[in-house]
């Protein structure tokens, strides 16, 4: 990291001069190529900050530790998540969020298509204390995973089942400490558009066990994103179908449950 603040002065100093050409592009040739340019090096700028800061935040971190909510990392956490929304020029409409519980925690699911479902989500629920589930192999990308680890993320490695126990059991103890939990119940990314693959739906004991609200989303659109990057704007269009209330599914088989849930946003899917 010793490079980091020298390639930090670099960056930012050629960003003033293409900016200063995009002011003023002489000779005629720089005129048709400035704009790239002063998106490269704004693209390094932001990019060299974000991993100054997760550096910094990153220093002292446990990955043994206990998930505990964390208002100050996941504010950082939020900064990466804004910088690769924008980097992917993702557009993000959101319906019907006005009927999730304000007052309480909550279980958020949604359809898994891409690699920035989580980062759709959070942006929309930025008012809310949450943290994702997340599988074992992103809590190891530099720089983020530190800030996953601070900001109380929650780690499932699927080849061990003693570890669904366990971020069942954070789970729930985070919904009763008011944090709220967001999950996608098919567990990987879904591969058919308009199609979605089957759910665990152990992922809903959690909210069950602590007699929590589920809120069910879908995304649209979120698959495309890693396409034609900066050349394009993304439009991710997010819809709030239900909230369940604890008195709503309390006598509902959680199998059951989740096969309502997974229909109902499966039939929001192929309708779009």
């Amino acid at each position: 990291m010793f490079l980091t603040i020298p390639l930090l002065l670099v960056a930012i100093a050629a960003s003033f001069c293409i900016s200063f050409f995009a002011i003023n592009p002489d000779p005629a040739w720089l005129n048709a190529i400035y704009t790239p340019l002063l998106t490269i090096g704004f693209i390094i700028v932001g990019f060299l900050v974000l991993i100054i800061v997760a550096s910094i935040e990153g220093i002292g971190y446990k990955k043994d530790c206990v998930p505990e909510y964390s208002h100050k990392d996941r504010m950082s956490l939020s900064g990466l998540t804004d910088f690769v929304l924008t980097l992917f020029t993702v557009k993000i409409e959101a319906n019907g969020f006005d009927k999730i519980p304000q007052d309480q925690s909550f279980l958020v699911v949604g359809n898994h298509r891409s690699n920035i479902d989580s980062f759709v989500l959070d942006k929309i629920l930025r008012k809310h204390k949450l943290v994702f589930v997340a599988k074992n192999s992103l809590f190891k990308v530099p720089f983020a995973a530190p800030l996953m680890y601070k900001s109380g993320y929650l780690k499932l490695d699927r080849s061990d089942l003693s570890s669904g126990f366990e971020m069942m059991r954070n789970s729930q103890r985070l919904l009763g400490e008011g944090v709220c939990v967001g999950i996608f119940p098919e567990g990987t990314r879904g591969k058919v558009e308009g199609d979605m693959g089957p759910f665990h739906n152990g992922a809903f004991m959690a909210a069950i066990k602590a007699k929590a609200p589920i809120v069910v989303t879908t995304l649209h659109n979120a698959h495309g994103v890693n396409n034609n990057l900066l050349l394009k704007v993304h439009k991710v269009k997010v819809n709030c179908l239900k909230v369940y209330y604890y008195d709503d599914y309390k006598d509902i088989d959680p199998n059951k449950l989740g096969d309502e849930i997974r229909s109902m946003m499966l039939e929001d899917i192929k309708n779009k």
